[in-house]
């Protein structure tokens, strides 16, 4: 994920530390990971996030695989960052947008919607 793939980061004593006070865990997670949760994100959810904000939704799956998080267990995941930071991203994870034409009709052609 280009935005939080940097080779230097700012503030990781303050994280470690703060994973430690908390009693809290972390994941590694691959950038193949982050697209998956970005396509779910998208599909699911109607949210088009960025590959970073997509980066705790993968977290949470692999943390539930691992056994981490219970499956009966509340989680809240912040999803920050548009998608339109990195359409490259966007369009790896779920394919090239499909072209039509701007007109309502087409979209109720192509979509089956009814009035």
């Amino acid at each position: 994920a280009d935005s939080i793939a940097v080779g230097r980061p700012r503030n990781t004593v303050k994280a470690t530390e703060a994973l430690h006070e908390s009693g809290g865990t972390s994941v590694v997670v691959s950038d193949e990971e982050i697209l998956h949760a970005e396509q779910t994100l998208g599909s699911t959810e109607g949210l088009y996030a960025e590959p970073a904000g997509a980066a705790p939704i993968a977290g949470i799956r692999k943390a539930l695989a691992e056994g981490i998080i219970d499956d009966d267990e509340s989680v809240l995941a912040v999803v920050t960052g548009s998608g339109l930071k990195d359409t490259t991203s966007a369009m790896e994870a779920a394919g090239s947008p499909t072209e039509i034409q701007p007109e309502l009709g087409e979209v109720r052609r192509r979509y089956r919607v009814d009035d």
